[in-house]
């Protein structure tokens, strides 16, 4: 239920708000009352933005001025203009270089708080490389492998990583509450107001290193579906339609390859003649597993498409990228209740898997019952 009414408010959002859709490069070069919903390969936001700005695309850059909120998925993220209220991003790689009125709360890879960026509250930052040279103006809460802090925190500094280096000329003015697997790296030229404190791996509301990675692994997916999505729509379409239509088919075929896959390709393996097979079956296992699970948030968004009361065009490719990024969301959130995010993850994946390979054969056979929906 908290599902359709969530892709429902998204209806009503669509519904009053700017829509940019369609091409390779996407340029807002003029002023924007509303709110500014935009989905392309490449996205340049160059005007000043009175309202919140949502985009998805490989690349995004905002360089002029976001009244509201900017909500932003993509491979890379770049902010170099002025937020006013939040960002929240996903993305492989993420920097911020201008102002933010409020707070950020960003995920990815790479995740940069650029040196003269001004965050005005709190900073809530995932990925694997996580690095702060800029001012927060709040809290700054970190979860990675590598954390690297040289600028300026006016509230409490929470850092969970494998790796805590806080450089010369970092001013916490806080505490220092770390969390890791070896000491953290304080250069003597820090200035750390209040203590420093160790936690143990996930006290104190930390999030545990299975979550995020579960978290950073989603928004990845996401992305490759946004990405799939914009480059071949009818050919994931049509596998989604597969896994909707046809479920029960659909896991145990994917259940079966994934099970037996590995023992095929070790058993030709194990021959002379069939090593080259057994190689060339293990990197076809290896790619089939990697599509399904990009596949698999496209599924689950078109399952979320079909509820759509009847009045709503559920092939505006927009609403369908904006219903991937719900999904996204959602199942990022879900890796923070411990099982219950592998648990789903693997269901979907699973299900896609099999989807992939009855379309397949549907095609190679010539099934007129596997359609290449026009999206």
């Amino acid at each position: 239920m908290r599902l359709t009414v969530t892709v429902l408010m998204v209806c009503l959002v669509l519904a009053h708000a700017t829509l940019v859709t369609g091409a390779e490069l996407q340029e807002i070069e003029h002023d924007q009352p509303d709110d500014v919903y935009v989905a392309g390969l490449k996205v340049r936001a160059s005007a000043d933005l009175e309202e919140d700005f949502v985009a998805a695309a490989r690349r995004v850059l905002v360089e002029g001025t976001v009244g509201g909120d900017a909500v932003i998925a993509g491979e890379e993220v770049l902010f170099a203009g002025l937020v006013s209220d939040d960002i929240r991003a996903a993305g492989r790689t993420i920097e911020v270089r201008g102002e933010v009125g409020d707070h950020v709360v960003a995920a990815g890879s790479e995740v940069r708080l650029k040196e003269g960026s001004e965050i005005g509250a709190w900073a809530s930052l995932a990925g694997t490389r996580v690095i702060v040279d800029g001012l927060v103006g709040g809290f700054l809460k970190i979860r990675a492998n590598h954390a690297i802090v040289s600028g300026e925190i006016n509230g409490d500094a929470d850092v969970a990583a494998a790796n805590i280096s806080i450089r010369e000329d970092t001013i916490i003015n806080g505490d220092l509450i770390w969390r890791g697997e070896n000491e953290p790296d304080i250069s003597e030229g820090a200035r750390i107001g209040g203590r420093i404190i160790e936690k143990p791996t996930g006290a104190g509301g930390g999030w545990p290193l299975p979550s995020t990675i579960g978290v950073v692994l989603t928004i990845g997916l996401t992305i490759g579906a946004l990405v799939a999505f914009l480059t071949f729509p009818r050919s994931v379409g049509s596998i989604a339609l597969v896994a909707i239509d046809r479920p029960i088919k659909a896991i145990g075929v994917g259940t079966a390859v994934l099970l037996l896959g590995p023992v095929v390709a070790i058993l030709f393996l194990a021959t002379v003649f069939g090593y080259v097979l057994g190689l060339f079956l293990g990197a076809l296992y290896l790619l089939l597993l990697i599509l399904a699970a990009i596949v698999s948030v496209f599924v689950l968004s078109d399952f979320l498409v079909t509820l759509f009361p009847e009045n709503v065009d559920a092939a505006d490719p927009l609403l369908r990228l904006v219903s991937i990024l719900v999904v996204g969301t959602l199942l990022s959130a879900s890796h923070l209740i411990p099982i219950l995010g592998w648990l789903l993850g693997l269901t979907l994946a699973v299900t896609a898997l099999g989807a992939i390979l009855v379309t397949l054969n549907g095609i190679r056979r010539g099934d007129s019952s596997i359609s290449m929906p026009v999206r």
